[in-house]
């Protein structure tokens, strides 16, 4: 019978290696989409109800409802000679005059 000869190589120790560890840096904590669109507008974080705002297009009104979350957040102002508006706030480009 042939004998089969197996061929074992020796195995080095692991090295250590030189680079140093790497450690990421934190995210920064993410805003909800409403709290962003208040904070790119000024004033807008004193916005609640029965506040007065002006908006470009319908004018000077007041604040009579705010709700929804996120992407679907709501502001409800009454505007004269325009009458009751309900808004996204990320779009509404507000200014609280209040």
């Amino acid at each position: 019978m042939p004998s089969k000869q197996s061929s074992f190589q020796q195995k080095s120790p692991p090295q250590q290696s030189s680079r140093t560890s790497f450690t990421q840096p934190a995210l920064p904590q993410q805003q909800k989409p409403a709290e962003r669109a208040q904070q790119q507008h000024a004033g807008l974080g004193n916005l609640r109800k029965g506040v007065r705002v002006r908006h470009e297009m319908f004018g000077i009104g007041t604040v009579m409802a705010i709700g929804g979350s996120g992407d679907m957040a709501r502001v409800e102002v009454s505007f004269s000679g325009v009458g009751r508006k309900s808004l996204l706030i990320k779009f509404a480009k507000l200014t609280v005059l209040d």
